[in-house]
């Protein structure tokens, strides 16, 4: 029986890392390991933060509302195929609130620990516990969206990446 390349090894270890939940550095890693046996099956933390969640109230979404105080995690679940912001309550060991990334959701930094967009019942905000987290959490969710609008132009455009690149190599 052949046994594997060192370099397939490797490619193998590298892979599965990428695919590792993100902790928070505020959290212990007991605390991050009981957040992550929290997010369901086939869910991965590509970002974790300590945030307050505050909401707007209806009718005049007039004022803030603060709704509770946790752990943050922006969500990639392969089943329900999208992308979630889901807080949690350690203490209380459960999900406590969620809001999935719809289609058109415009996510604004207005301060370094402010994270705010507009959700389902009104405007969210994400006050974060440190700047550092604030602005991964920011950074992982900008690149999530440009992503999925890259991959979603190029279906409703009906192009393959790549198709075309002969002509121009060729007119060169």
């Amino acid at each position: 029986m052949k046994q594997p390349s060192s370099e397939n090894a490797v490619d193998r270890s590298s892979s599965t890392a990428s695919k590792a939940n993100r902790p928070s550095t505020l959290l212990t890693n007991e605390e991050n390991d009981q957040l992550f046996r929290l997010l369901g099956r086939r869910c991965q933390s590509l970002s974790t933060a300590i945030v307050q969640l505050y909401t707007t109230q209806s009718p005049a979404h007039a004022s803030w509302v603060k709704r509770c105080t946790g752990a943050l995690c922006f969500i990639k679940d392969n089943i329900r195929k999208s992308y979630y912001f889901r807080l949690y309550c350690l203490k209380a060991n459960q999900m406590v609130w969620e809001q999935e990334l719809y289609e058109k959701i415009e996510v604004t930094q207005p301060k370094p620990y402010l994270i705010t967009f507009e959700g389902q019942d009104g405007i969210v905000a994400f006050n974060f516990a440190t700047e550092d987290e604030a602005a991964a959490v920011m950074n992982t969710t900008l690149t999530t969206i440009h992503n999925r609008n890259r991959r979603r132009d190029g279906k409703f455009n009906g192009i393959k990446w790549g198709q075309g690149n002969e002509e121009r190599n060729a007119s060169k």
